[in-house]
């Protein structure tokens, strides 16, 4: 996870309003100071990679971005029902980059798009109505994005009579076997956190 801490002064008796501004910290944490003003500092725990694996920049969020991460964060947090969790962050990042005249293909690229996707897609796991995918989904579709499965085998270097034992299940493949496979076509294994589901 990438540590977002959102640092904000809060004059609790003026109801003063003031904007978040984001710096980075490896330590989470909640830290506290006093003065004139109270400012608090609220670690977000912000995605590293979106949901299919590939990284996040976050530091390319700027100040609007950032405030719609917090806002999502904090109703994240509650662990609201996902349909209601997605209708809010689509509200919000849709018609944020709406207003700034992106187009979807440009929208989808976007860090704050993927962060609230990812969150999306834990709510969806933890609630029950989504599944994180077996590495045999994830490599089926990759080579089905190829011509024919020989053309797939032949890139990376796995027999068919293996590929088709491993995609039906009758056998395993060693990580070393499929990391290898994997990065002649320009692909890697990666670990991510896993949802907690609900019993």
């Amino acid at each position: 996870m990438t540590i977002l801490t959102v640092h904000k002064s809060i004059t609790a008796s003026m109801g003063i309003e003031t904007k978040a501004c984001f710096v980075y910290s490896i330590k989470p944490g909640i830290h506290r100071t006093f003065g004139v003003c109270m400012k608090m500092q609220v670690v977000i725990d912000v995605p590293a990679v979106d949901v299919f694996g590939y990284p996040i920049d976050s530091s390319q969020l700027d100040g609007d971005e950032q405030q719609i991460v917090e806002q999502l964060y904090d109703e994240y947090s509650e662990k609201p029902d996902c349909i209601e969790f997605k209708k809010l962050w689509w509200k919000l990042v849709i018609g944020l980059y709406d207003q700034r005249k992106l187009s979807r293909k440009e929208i989808v690229t976007k860090p704050l798009f993927k962060i609230a996707q990812f969150w999306d897609g834990q709510l969806m796991v933890e609630q029950g109505l989504a599944t994180v995918p077996h590495y045999r989904e994830q490599l089926r579709e990759l080579s089905d994005t190829y011509p024919t499965r020989r053309v797939f085998c032949d890139a990376t270097g796995l027999s068919e009579d293996m590929l088709s034992h491993v995609l039906h299940g009758r056998k395993e493949i060693s990580i070393p076997a499929l990391d290898h496979a994997l990065s002649r076509i320009g692909y890697a294994i990666r670990i991510v956190p896993l949802a907690k589901v609900k019993p």
